[in-house]
């Protein structure tokens, strides 16, 4: 803090802590009725993760008006939104015995800036429960859009697909799904929603194609398995560069420059997975302000480094294959298991899997980041341990970002 020297400067430095959703900041405010969690805020998940594309599938048959299943759907797909950023590319399909959805006006992806994710819960919560379940058809739509993925920007490709049904699903059908996946790296994640979800077909979607699985009971916190896909990334990865997000103060209306960064357990260094301890940010605007800054010659340049850094891919379980990666896998889905995720070990021997790998990398190039030292000390600091979760509040009511180095698209929302 000792490069705070004016007061009339307003920036910030905070953290989260994955083990529990604590939150410390500086300086200190009073926040003590504030109950979100630091873990699903779009800092967090993006500094531990990178550029992600993200196929968000979700079960709107008509068994979805029993027991606030299209309720908690909605507010679950909103979840994962909120875990997104300008960075992050996502689509939404919403699903019965037909599939619609909100994408882009060519069956693409969305560009996550403020105004498309504002439109996509829009369109969430416009959702109705009706009609019967096809698999097949959302299935086929998620790996059409994914086979897109590239061009805009993602090197983490994901599919978060959601029932309470069942439905026909053929060995062909997963034969082609896991071929489809393979080639654009993909991991699928899949969550069994209600008493009357059948497990197979998910479970054996995920497991096929290097995801997991998670079985979640009606009233359970399908909000908190589905967004904490997330953490499946932080872990595979291991970054430990700075990313950035430009966003205003929702008191002053002030444009801030976070860097964040998160840190692992240094006694997991070297191994085949990085236990995230969090993620710290700190505001530029505590040693400058942002409107002195732009004045500078280089600040173009500089812009374009932050967004250069932000912008990079970390490849996925580096160095791992066969049955050292799924060995690392099965880790994952142990550390979310308190989210309903399901072990894959030994579940596909009773199928008619060939033994093949559901692609062995998800590559990209890494870049030599900007590294960003966080000093947790002294003056004023708020220390809160994470109670309940509650969307969209903040210590320091950071809005959403500033920054859409995209403009923002009208997306063709297919409804029906």
């Amino acid at each position: 803090g000792s490069e705070y020297d004016s007061t009339s400067r307003l920036g910030y430095l905070y953290g989260g802590f994955q083990t529990d959703g604590a939150y410390v900041q500086w300086p200190r405010m009073d926040c003590s009725e504030l109950t979100f969690d630091p873990r699903y805020r779009p800092w967090y998940a993006s500094a531990s993760t990178g550029p992600k594309n993200v196929v968000i599938v979700v079960d709107r048959s008509g068994s979805m008006s029993q027991q606030n299943r299209m309720w908690l759907a909605r507010l679950a797909v909103k979840s994962v939104i909120d875990t997104l950023t300008w960075k992050d590319n996502a689509a939404l399909i919403a699903f019965n015995d037909r599939v619609g959805g909100f994408t882009s006006a060519g069956n693409g992806l969305i560009p996550m800036t403020g105004d498309n994710k504002a439109s996509m819960k829009s369109y969430a919560d416009g959702l109705v429960a009706i009609g019967g379940t096809d698999f097949r058809l959302p299935l086929d739509r998620a790996m059409q859009i994914l086979s897109t993925a590239g061009t805009e920007g993602g090197c983490i490709n994901a599919v978060l697909f959601m029932t309470d049904g069942e439905a026909p699903f053929s060995d062909a059908d997963f034969s082609d799904i896991k071929q489809r996946a393979s080639a654009k790296g993909a991991a699928i994640f899949s969550y069994a929603f209600g008493s009357g979800a059948a497990s197979y077909v998910p479970r054996r979607l995920a497991c096929e194609n290097q995801g997991v699985f998670h079985q979640v009971a009606d009233g359970g916190d399908l909000s908190n398995a589905m967004s904490s896909y997330y953490t499946y990334f932080a872990a595979g990865t291991g970054y430990r560069g700075a990313r950035w997000i430009l966003y205003s103060d929702a008191v002053t209306g002030t444009d801030l420059l976070a860097a964040c960064t998160p840190t692992y357990d240094p006694r997991e260094a070297g191994s085949e997975l990085s236990s995230l301890v969090g993620v710290m940010c700190v505001d530029v605007n505590v040693i400058v302000s942002l409107d002195v800054l732009r004045l500078r010659s280089d600040y173009s340049a500089f812009i374009s480094r932050v967004e250069a850094d932000t912008v990079q891919c970390t490849p996925l379980f580096q160095g791992l294959s066969g049955s050292l990666k799924e060995s690392a896998l099965e880790k994952v889905r142990q550390r979310l298991a308190s989210a309903g995720a399901s072990s894959c070990e030994g579940f596909l021997d009773d199928t008619d899997d060939d033994g093949g790998g559901a692609g062995d990398a998800i590559s990209a190039a890494v870049a030599i980041p900007i590294v960003v030292v966080v000093t947790l000390g002294g003056m004023g600091w708020f220390y809160r341990r994470h109670r309940r979760r509650k969307q969209n509040q903040v210590c320091h009511m950071m809005n959403a970002p500033v920054h859409q180095p995209h403009p923002p698209i009208q997306p063709a929302a297919q409804q029906y």
